[in-house]
């Protein structure tokens, strides 16, 4: 066994590897920016509520500490049909 999940484009090219990519599918939005030769197609949604909107063009919502973990840099989520909406802290 070789490598990790973001190598898996390299080895697989290798004819004597067999390949398992391992938990890609659950990635954070900021992998398929990274690595766009893997061509990633969403494959989960998560739904979230507004909690607050504590000032203008600002919105604080509840998505959940365990389905989107905090230690990944920013860009983890995408928040659809508000794709200039950016994070500015998570919590």
């Amino acid at each position: 066994m070789v490598g990790g999940s973001p190598t898996f484009p390299v080895h697989a090219r290798r004819a004597d590897v067999e390949c398992s990519p391992g938990t890609c599918v659950f990635w954070d939005a900021g992998y398929a920016n990274k690595l766009q030769d893997l061509q990633f197609k969403p494959a989960s949604l998560l739904l979230t509520r507004v909690i607050s909107k504590p000032g203008p063009n600002r919105l604080c919502l509840d998505l959940g500490h365990k389905a989107v973990g905090s230690e990944m840099p920013h860009p983890r989520v995408v928040l659809l049909n508000l794709e200039d909406a950016r994070a500015v802290t998570h919590s």
